[in-house]
């Protein structure tokens, strides 16, 4: 952050993420609010997306996006992105289920934005039709033993994979 939010003028960094101006406002850089979640199927394998657009484009990563506003939850924004991305209603998949959550960082045109990522995991109907839409190139379903998280590109992302599969490995999820 170079310039106060409020009135314009150069900000001068206190601390952490706390900022100031020569008219004593205080700028807080809090994290951005993101959900990302992880469709599973009857076969036991993961749904994974290929990004479609940067950052990161031609990666894998899972449906997911920022929280709107101030008027949506971690919750209706997992139905907007299943929907925007997938074309997938809340009958297609499982009520979402809290998975893990991260502190991370978004790259986005060159400016390095704080997140705090809530990652969830569903289960999709056997029926459910996908169409990939939005950011998302293409999708792919595979046995959570064969998807090298290192493909995955956003470390949030990556982080809520390794603890959906733990969780699968033990079998605790469920």
């Amino acid at each position: 952050m170079h310039f106060c939010r409020r009135c314009g003028e150069p900000l001068s960094h206190v601390k952490d993420h706390i900022y100031t101006c020569p008219k004593n406002h205080l700028i807080f850089a809090n994290s951005s609010p993101s959900v990302s979640i992880w469709l599973l199927n009857r076969d036991g394998e993961v749904l994974l997306t290929k990004r479609g657009a940067e950052p990161g484009k031609g990666s894998y990563d899972s449906p997911g996006g920022f929280v709107d506003g101030s008027d949506e939850t971690a919750e209706m924004t997992i139905a907007r992105e299943l929907k925007e991305e997938l074309g997938l209603d809340p009958q297609q998949y499982s009520p979402p289920r809290y998975l893990t959550s991260t502190a991370g960082w978004y790259e986005y045109k060159r400016e390095r934005l704080p997140t705090l990522d809530i990652v969830f995991f569903a289960m999709i109907s056997s029926g459910a039709r996908i169409t990939p839409k939005d950011d998302v190139e293409s999708f792919v379903f595979a046995p959570i033993t064969d998807i090298n998280p290192d493909a995955i590109y956003i470390k949030a992302v990556r982080e809520g994979f390794l603890e959906l599969r733990r969780r699968v490995l033990e079998g605790s999820l469920l």
